[in-house]
């Protein structure tokens, strides 16, 4: 029998089958532009776009649904309708905020749940499987967030559910990680530290041996690399109100909105991955309709302003690993390594703040 592992992630989705002969293989789930069907990635962006054709509902998940979409609107015809993030209003319908749950897509009757969104996800990774040759998937073992809820781990059941699967087993992200690690890494006490696009998850562990893993604590905070990109966002916001004063973000379709934060997280990877310069920048332009107006700006930031903007971020992430440590009376001299889990943990600032512990 075979086994599968889905990571359901705010920004990206990720899966693993393991077969009868106890091989571990990472499934490819987005094969991106259609026209160049050789650009596959074993991560899957967890984006939905809705529309309708022919008066049927159909949902395009992943890259294209992030790429193949931009001029949506709900006015078109056929109407468009896009998803991003879904995972963090998992479970949570009455947050009370305009953005929360369930969401409408005019001009039909009918909208989504957070629940909707991740059930699509879940069947575009199912249908990529089969199209592998991989066998079927009818249950699988399901990861969550450290600080998820009993409601909100409960809302991911339910959309393991709509995709018509079967929960074998639910684990928390971090744990996940730690059990596999266990399998090959020498005894000690380590810490697993998961800091993904919606939270940080840290999980401290000892390893007695193969498969000898006991959880010693676990800490979470919702914080992840989408606020990093808000940070950003913000920023951009400020910068083009100096040379616009009458623009407010309450002015900004939901077209433009995506459009900045897609620039945000774009700008956010090339100042973690650029390293020529003293304070290499990065930036794009900054785009506003209004009243048939078009409205430009160039955007630039450097990485000295970037780190500045976001420090209180790297902040929350020191506190919360220094109170995972607490909680078990431990400190750095008793850790033996650090496991790095999630994208955002390519961050410069998180990577130089676990060093300097």
């Amino acid at each position: 029998m075979s086994f599968y592992g889905i990571d359901l992630g705010t920004t990206y989705t990720k899966c693993a089958v393991v077969t009868p002969s106890n091989d571990l293989k990472v499934i490819r789930l987005d094969r991106g532009d259609v026209s160049h069907p050789e650009n596959t990635l074993d991560v899957l962006r967890s984006a939905v776009a809705v529309t309708t054709e022919d008066g049927v509902r159909k949902a395009y998940v992943g890259q294209r649904a992030w790429s193949q979409f931009d001029d949506w609107d709900e006015f078109n015809d056929p109407p468009f309708k896009r998803f991003e993030e879904a995972k963090i209003y998992m479970g949570e319908v009455n947050r009370g905020d305009a953005a929360a749950p369930p969401w409408p897509f005019a001009p039909h009757d009918w909208s989504y749940r957070p629940e909707d969104i991740g059930a699509l996800v879940l069947r575009k990774v199912q249908r990529e499987a089969a199209a592998q040759g991989h066998p079927k998937m009818t249950g699988v073992v399901i990861t969550h967030p450290q600080e998820f809820t009993e409601s909100r781990r409960e809302a991911t059941r339910q959309a393991v559910s709509v995709a018509g699967l079967n929960i074998i087993e639910t684990l928390t992200e971090p744990d996940a990680a730690a059990i596999m690690f266990g399998k090959t890494a020498a005894p000690g006490i380590y810490m697993v530290f998961d800091l993904g696009g919606g939270t940080l998850d840290i999980t401290v562990v000892r390893i007695q041996g193969v498969g000898n893993t006991e959880v010693l604590t676990s800490e979470g905070v919702r914080q992840g690399g989408r606020d990093w990109d808000r940070r950003i966002f913000e920023r951009m916001i400020e910068q083009f109100q100096d040379s616009f004063p009458d623009f407010t973000v309450e002015l900004m379709d939901d077209v433009t909105r995506l459009s900045w934060l897609r620039l945000a997280e774009q700008i956010k990877w090339q100042l973690t991955n650029e390293t020529s310069g003293s304070d290499p920048s990065a930036g794009g332009t900054l785009n506003w309709n209004w009243d048939d107006r078009p409205y430009r700006k160039r955007f630039r930031l450097v990485r000295s302003e970037f780190e500045a903007i976001t420090h209180s971020l790297v902040q929350a992430c020191r506190a919360c690993t220094l109170q995972a440590l607490a909680n078990r009376s431990l400190s750095w001299t008793d850790i033996t390594g650090v496991l790095l889990v999630g994208g955002s943990t390519r961050l410069r600032a998180i990577r130089a703040m676990l060093q300097e512990e």
